[in-house]
């Protein structure tokens, strides 16, 4: 993987003011919803970009990378995260708009939604552990007919021994997608069924 410092077109020693400012200016040249032509190469780009700023904005973080590279890096780190870092950078709707691109209708807002639901589950099942399977369904954004649609989809739920009632489990994505706006989390909330 190419060195973090040289996706962002700085030096090992560019102050946190240089790293925020290269960041900037690459982020929104290479954000999809500004590229015409999106392909491959500019996906990777705009994915690299924000993940060489999450490291190096974090003071913790930088300091492993620059004394054992990416071995010193934890590894699980989520890849699907970039448009999260861009939008807490900007901390905006629409970033294009103050740049002369009115056309925004496809950046996605990064406020989301939370819907909540109970889960019902006996004495036994969050002592033991237990699998729920549950079908939802879910409004989902038809780009093509411009209008949500019912979408249904299976989900499993798994509850570890032990749970005890109050406990959250999240399904992040999962829920109603608006036009415009992620899809919301769902969370589901454990309730211990009242003993007959």
């Amino acid at each position: 993987m190419k060195d973090l410092y040289s996706l962002l077109g700085v030096s090992k020693s560019a102050s946190d003011a240089e790293i925020k400012k290269a960041y900037r200016k690459l982020a929104l040249r290479f954000h999809p919803d500004k590229v015409t032509d999106t392909n491959e190469e500019s996906d990777q780009s705009f994915t690299g970009i924000n993940e060489a700023y999450a490291i190096l904005s974090n003071p913790e973080l930088r300091g492993a990378y620059n004394k054992n590279g990416f071995e010193g890096l934890d590894k699980t780190k989520d890849s699907d995260d970039s448009k999260e870092v861009f939008d807490s950078f900007f901390g905006v709707d629409h970033p294009f708009a103050s740049f002369g691109f009115h056309d925004t209708t496809n950046f996605r807002s990064r406020k989301k939604s939370v819907q909540h639901h109970d889960l019902p589950c006996s004495l036994e099942e969050l002592c033991n552990g237990t699998e729920k399977v549950i079908k939802v369904t879910r409004k989902r954004y038809a780009a093509s007919q411009k209008r949500c649609l019912d979408e249904s989809t299976i989900l499993k739920i798994q509850v570890d021994a032990g749970s005890s009632s109050g406990k959250q489990i999240v399904f992040k994505g999962e829920g109603d997608e608006e036009e415009g706006q992620h899809p919301a989390d769902l969370v589901f909330t454990i309730k211990e069924e009242p003993r007959t």
